[in-house]
């Protein structure tokens, strides 16, 4: 499966894929996430990546991170 790499500072685990939801954690930049399969784009144009991290499933935006 694909993975998530954060890039650009540590990013916020969010509950939806919109930047008002929830915060479900952190992943720290270098790290990378286990990709779902599935991506959103936010009200803004903002794309993001439905991730599971640590045993938290959510979504991260594509500003902080890409699929390696």
């Amino acid at each position: 499966g694909s993975k998530v790499k954060v890039v650009g500072g540590d990013v916020t685990i969010r509950a939806s894929a919109n930047k008002s939801s929830d915060k479900l954690g952190f992943i720290a930049e270098g790290n990378t996430a286990a990709y779902l399969g599935k991506s959103s784009t936010d009200s803004r144009g903002v794309k993001w990546y439905k991730i599971k991290y640590d045993g938290v499933t959510g979504w991260i935006s594509s500003r902080y991170s890409k699929i390696v």
